[in-house]
């Protein structure tokens, strides 16, 4: 969906509401939104080094990302604090992005190639950055 998000900077009470109840249900029930009428605000370059960010951050080693992570996931909808299937008794389950991949085996054999944990180490050395 479309929101107008540059409503949301506006004076006029009645588009700022429109906008964040728009807002709020495409977040709720997509998960996702694009962000229209802030051309101003976000150019082009802007854009473009924002794209630039992801790629850096999606090709950080797994290692470099957990020290980022919370400790039980990040997502707060408003299924927040309801755990998905777990398999294993005593086990949370973990959904991360980077522990997925768009073509099978692709990211993880990019990550192990010449690792020190592929190769029997501790990973325990310097992770990137």
């Amino acid at each position: 969906p479309t929101v107008d998000c540059g409503s949301l900077l506006r004076d006029d009470l009645a588009p700022r509401t429109a906008a964040l109840d728009d807002l709020r249900d495409a977040i709720v029930t997509r998960g996702f939104f694009y962000c229209a009428g802030v051309g101003e605000l976000f150019n082009e370059s802007y854009i473009a080094s924002m794209y630039n960010f992801s790629r850096r951050a999606h090709a950080l080693p797994p290692a470099v990302k957990r020290r980022h992570s919370r400790p039980h996931g990040g997502y707060t909808g408003p299924d927040a604090g309801v755990l998905g299937n777990v398999h294993e008794l005593g086990k949370l389950p973990s959904l991360r992005a980077w522990d997925y991949s768009r073509e099978p085996n692709a990211f993880v054999a990019a990550q192990c190639a010449g690792s020190p944990a592929s190769a029997g180490g501790s990973g325990g050395g310097d992770e990137g950055g």
